[in-house]
């Protein structure tokens, strides 16, 4: 049976979603394609965010940028007494999709030093931009200011869905 290239999407993301439910047993759905072609539909997939809310629009790291300016201005006024008694050591955000792409592109996360195109898709098999581990259907971050001795500097510790995030000069 053929299938149609338009319905390729769709029938890929109904194969993911009872995946999604027993990471055990692969969706009956997902028999329609083969490793490769999984591989191509989920680069198809991270190449259409990465425009959409990723790296390759200057616009979605502005956008990111409001919220991580919250966390920083919440963690600095408790590290410095900012008058009030509410001491904010832990943001978390749970929001949608392409916020926290946005976000996560502000931050520098899963960034690549090649940008994923149409065309380089064999270069890009090690890419860190990838919405299935970046952002998966009920993505968080989490932000956690630490002292680790009453003398050592702050440092935050960010976390990308519960896993925390090898981000340079903060983590603890």
């Amino acid at each position: 049976m053929l299938i149609p290239h338009h319905q390729y999407a769709g029938i890929y993301l109904i194969a993911a979603i009872p995946h999604l439910k027993n990471l055990d047993q692969p969706s009956p759905w997902c028999i329609v394609f083969n490793k490769e072609q999984l591989k191509l539909l989920e680069y198809a997939e991270n190449l259409k965010y990465y425009y959409k809310a990723g790296y390759g629009n200057d616009i979605n790291r502005q956008i990111g940028c409001p919220p991580l300016k919250d966390v920083y201005e919440k963690f600095e006024r408790t590290v410095n007494g900012g008058g009030s008694n509410v001491q904010n050591k832990v943001t978390v955000f749970f929001t949608d999709s392409i916020t926290i792409q946005t976000f996560l592109s502000a931050m520098g996360i899963g960034k690549d030093n090649q940008p994923p195109t149409a065309d380089n898709y064999f270069q890009q098999q090690q890419r860190q931009w990838r919405t299935s581990t970046l952002d998966p259907f009920a993505s968080n971050v989490a932000a956690a200011l630490c002292q680790c001795r009453g003398n050592e500097r702050f440092r935050v510790m960010f976390f990308l869905n519960e896993v925390p995030v090898n981000y340079p000069d903060c983590s603890v």
